[in-house]
């Protein structure tokens, strides 16, 4: 009984770090905001910035993610050597925000590395500050952008998000490509 109860705190020991949140802090200027980039391969990799407040501050860290993104070269390499459906999404809002990066579960056989599962983000966006944007980039089409309240899940997503750990309720944004994107108002 004893080594079940030990396995246990051991498990949460470790799977506390991975899903808990963290909180970005600030001044009276704006605040530090912790961003994940999902790479292609599934690594993820953390930055924090100093993102100075504005009217509407998730729509700030939004642009600020596909400022990141526009910059970063695997992600640019990525897109160049893709030829499959894939659409560029731009969103922001406040919300509940969820973000399941693959490289949680990754499988190693030999050399390569397989993840388990595709990248995720799922958002909720109540009030009417939310918006995203969808833009087809293979093949291009033509854009959607929704105002307001809305749900957004991605799926097989690389790019930026504005907060760090699997989940966030504050005014956050993201901002990257995905094969798969539902959305319901």
């Amino acid at each position: 009984m004893s080594k079940k109860i030990l396995s246990l705190i051991l498990l949460f020991a470790i799977a506390i770090p991975v899903i808990a949140p963290t909180e970005s802090y600030g001044s009276e200027d704006g605040r530090y905001v912790t961003f994940t980039k999902y790479l292609p391969g599934g690594n993820t990799e953390k930055v924090s910035m100093f993102i100075p407040y504005s009217e509407n501050f998730s729509k700030t860290i939004m642009e600020k993610c596909a400022e990141m993104v526009e910059q970063d070269a695997s992600i640019q390499k990525f897109l160049n050597e893709t030829g499959i459906k894939l659409y560029f999404i731009m969103s922001a809002g406040e919300g509940f925000h969820f973000a399941f990066p693959p490289s949680i579960l990754n499988l190693s056989l030999w050399s390569i590395s397989l993840s388990l599962f595709p990248s995720a983000v799922y958002c909720n966006y109540h009030g009417n500050g939310a918006e995203t944007d969808i833009i087809p980039v293979m093949p291009s089409g033509n854009s959607t952008t929704i105002y307001g309240a809305h749900k957004i899940l991605t799926l097989g997503f690389i790019g930026i998000i504005g907060w760090s750990g699997l989940f966030s309720s504050s005014d956050t944004g993201f901002a990257g490509f995905t094969f798969f994107v539902w959305t319901s108002s």
